[in-house]
């Protein structure tokens, strides 16, 4: 057909191409579309399974003996991990894989827990904490590296932050110190700088996907603990409500330079919820507090275009 039609010169080799592609892209664009409605399931029905594993074995706690309870928790877990990397080999099963390690990466946690306690180790202690967290660090970078696997990246961060936390909490036992509210909202906010750090390692790397979460979680977060560090009148840290600002504006002009749309969107967040926290430190009690909101209000929504303008103009997509 297409050839007597080239004969008769009714159509041009452009035009073919162009259909062609066309029909391509549209299969193709059918093909992505069910992939992601399938991994969506698989990932589903993990969680599902995990929901339904922790349920059957809090319902049947008191029933089941030591033995039981850790092969219904840490048995299960490597089993799925097991079940996971076989199903791995096969590129055709990589998004199963992917939920049968989610389920194991959930459970195995638990079941270790579970284990130490049917031992007869003390499993409420910060060095316990220290100790399970950092097993399951190795697991994760051990399997990240034999697998490369983004599950893995992600998790062994989890479990990383888990090992943090469980580190200040055994330093600060040993060391019978008693924190400040402010020493927990610099040590939240050495996490976020160290996920910032993190994310730029892995933003250059294009077979990790994780760079751009980090950066929107660790930006959360170290916005977060330094608005935290600032204080409430009459006990603020004016150090701090000056250092404010110029921090969220930086990472506005970060955003710009960089690209990152997440520092723009936490930025401008974070701008808008200090605004609205001097507002009511300093004019709460003033009668100008009506006219304050209505100033703040105007405000609000010059912040709220001037990020819009920003992402259309300037940072277009995430890195």
């Amino acid at each position: 057909m297409i050839t007597q039609f080239a004969a008769r010169g009714l159509v041009k080799k452009d035009e073919v191409t162009r259909a062609f592609n066309e029909g391509a892209n549209i299969k193709d664009l059918e093909k992505s579309k069910g992939e992601k409605l399938a991994n969506v399931l698989y990932f589903l029905g993990g969680a599902v399974v995990f929901i339904g594993i922790s349920i059957l074995i809090f319902q049947n706690w008191s029933d089941l003996n030591e033995f039981t309870r850790v092969l219904a928790t840490l048995g299960i877990g490597l089993a799925m991990y097991v079940g996971g990397i076989l199903l791995s080999k096969d590129p055709k099963y990589h998004v199963p894989a992917d939920a049968f390690l989610l389920v194991s990466l959930l459970v195995v946690p638990t079941g270790l827990f579970v284990l130490h306690d049917a031992v007869g180790f003390q499993i409420a202690t910060p060095g316990m904490n220290v100790w399970l967290a950092s097993i399951m660090v190795a697991l994760g970078l051990v399997s990240r590296a034999l697998l490369k696997k983004d599950l893995f990246t992600s998790f062994s961060i989890v479990f990383g932050t888990w090992l943090y936390f469980s580190l200040i909490a055994m330093i600060i036992d040993v060391a019978g110190y008693k924190p400040e509210t402010e020493f927990f909202e610099y040590v939240v906010m050495a996490l976020g700088v160290s996920f910032l750090f993190l994310g730029y390692s892995f933003v250059g790397n294009k077979k990790e996907s994780v760079g751009g979460a980090l950066y929107g979680v660790g930006s959360f977060i170290v916005l977060g603990a330094a608005i935290g560090l600032g204080g409430w009148a009459p006990d603020q840290s004016i150090i701090w409500e000056l250092f404010y600002p110029l921090m969220v504006f930086g990472f506005i002009f970060a955003s710009v330079y960089m690209k990152i749309r997440s520092f723009l969107v936490m930025g401008s967040m974070y701008l808008m919820a200090f605004l609205v926290k001097i507002s009511a430190e300093y004019f709460a009690d003033s009668l100008g507090w009506p006219l304050v909101l209505v100033l703040l209000g105007l405000v609000l929504m010059g912040v709220g275009y001037g990020t819009f303008y920003l992402d259309r103009k300037y940072v277009k997509e995430e890195m």
